[in-house]
């Protein structure tokens, strides 16, 4: 092949390259937008179908009757969870959420699952009492885990090592401050991370920035002319 036809195949290749780029980039910013919107005609077409809520078909839009079904209901489950939360900080409520958790535990498999919902939900909704987060160092590995803030009469840390995606359950662990590494992680990045298997990552401004940078780089490429 003559050196004319290998800059016309290498040119086609860039341009490919770019179009493959641009696409997966609007494919970033509008998968998400249709996801979303989707999910959202979902919910309204299922509250559309809860019993007992034609009442409020006042208007002769479908959507602004069911976002107000919505909204009524939200302020409904509102009242109901801060009434059940007001229950639950009494000694009956106490005794109570006691019963549940040891009839759960008792159950095989509903036992992880309850554990586990019950665990991300806390966490999600009111943050995590994990302490900072540390990387445990294992030969080649390392090993995600928590500071109690308690030591041992020798002076080792005692660490908790969360099992993923389960962290109720875990391990716990007496180590010396030469096996221990800092991280930059808070503790709500490293046990998203856990929850999520390891799947979960943090984006950071610095990574969007360097993808920027490349982009630039390849545009700023020069394509070779035909000198004949």
């Amino acid at each position: 092949m003559s050196k004319k036809g290998e800059m016309k195949i290498g040119n086609f290749y860039r341009i490919l390259n770019r179009g493959k780029t641009s696409a997966i980039s609007g494919a970033v910013l509008l998968v998400p937008v249709a996801v979303t919107l989707f999910a959202i005609n979902w919910l309204l077409n299922v509250v559309a179908g809860i019993p007992g809520t034609g009442i409020f078909e006042i208007t002769s839009y479908f959507y602004i009757n069911q976002v107000l079904k919505l909204s009524v209901l939200l302020v409904t489950g509102g009242f109901f969870f801060v009434s059940i939360g007001n229950f639950k900080k009494t000694k009956e409520g106490d005794r109570l959420e006691a019963i549940l958790d040891n009839f759960m535990n008792k159950v095989p498999v509903i036992r992880s699952l309850y554990n586990t919902t019950k665990f991300t939900t806390d966490t999600v909704l009111r943050g995590t009492d994990f302490g900072e987060p540390v990387k445990i160092k294992m030969g080649g590995m390392k090993l995600t885990g928590f500071r109690t803030g308690n030591k041992t009469d020798d002076g080792r840390n005692v660490i908790f090592v969360p099992t993923s995606p389960n962290v109720t359950s875990g391990f716990v662990v007496e180590i010396e401050d030469k096996w221990l590494d800092g991280t930059d992680e808070t503790a709500s990045e490293a046990i998203t991370k856990v929850l999520s298997a390891g799947f979960g990552k943090k984006i950071r401004p610095e990574d969007i920035v360097t993808e920027t940078d490349n982009s630039k780089d390849e545009e700023k490429e020069v394509i070779p002319r035909d000198s004949s």
